[in-house]
């Protein structure tokens, strides 16, 4: 990463590279705690999984930011990075419900507006999804 800072801006960076053991590394000066922001994302990642568990998702053994649970018959899936979240389900009244409570349980907790975009295209962690064609879906 410093090789990219430093063919950006070679006199500003190069002034903060020091040898270190054989290696060149780059000190930086952090104007936040850094430390602070992930445990932050730790504290909110431990108590949503809790939540999803709370109305009867199990967490997916492969990855830890996607969850399952069974609802009517069919498998609704919950995944979700830091606070963006994409929720499916056959059955769109079943997406209702876990809006209606995505909605209760935090933008009680003055977290703010909990938005919801539904469609046939959605862009999620940058990513553009499109499920215009039945039974198939593309990423843009």
């Amino acid at each position: 990463m410093f090789e990219i800072l430093i063919e950006i801006d070679p006199e500003i960076n190069q002034d903060y590279v020091e040898l270190e053991d054989g290696r060149r590394t780059l000190y930086v000066i952090m104007l936040r705690a850094l430390y602070g922001m992930m445990m932050s994302s730790v504290l909110y990642y431990m108590k949503f999984q809790e939540d999803l568990k709370s109305i009867g998702f199990q967490g997916n053994p492969y990855d830890p930011c996607v969850a399952n649970r069974t609802v009517k018959g069919n498998q609704g899936t919950v995944t979700w990075n830091v606070d963006d979240l994409k929720s499916s389900h056959a059955n769109s009244k079943v997406n209702d419900g876990f809006l209606s409570w995505l909605e209760r349980k935090y933008a009680a907790d003055s977290v703010g507006k909990v938005m919801a975009i539904r469609g046939l295209r959605h862009d999620y962690l940058g990513i553009n999804l499109d499920f215009s064609v039945r039974g198939k879906h593309k990423l843009i």
